[in-house]
């Protein structure tokens, strides 16, 4: 997977793996075989940068006074923000599910 450089670093602040609440280390690595994993993880980096562009363009709408566009691009800005909260809920269950699939078979090898 290729790091992000430093614009997106920079107008982020942080990676998105932090923004979902969870390592990507433990995504990319301990579950790299998972498709799963890796189609949620492109779903979010999309919704990531399309939420930023919309709230970009929302800015640059309201420093023109566009009234009739801020309220269409508000409206889409909220929309790609729900879009990307779902995801990143969706990439924790899912962990989740990864770690306690790892403690059943943990469990199951002692007993």
């Amino acid at each position: 997977m290729r790091a992000l450089g430093p614009f997106y670093r920079e107008r982020v602040g942080v990676s998105f793996a932090t923004m979902a609440g969870s390592s990507l280390e433990s995504c990319t690595c301990m579950y790299a075989s998972c498709k799963e994993c890796h189609e949620l993880w492109r779903q979010y980096s999309l919704a990531t940068v399309t939420h930023i562009q919309l709230a970009d363009r929302l800015r640059f709408a309201a420093l023109q006074n566009d009234l009739d566009l801020i309220e269409t691009l508000t409206v889409e800005t909220e929309g790609a923000e729900k879009t990307r909260t779902e995801l990143r809920e969706s990439i924790r269950q899912h962990e989740k599910s990864h770690k306690n699939g790892m403690f059943q078979a943990a469990s199951q090898s002692q007993g």
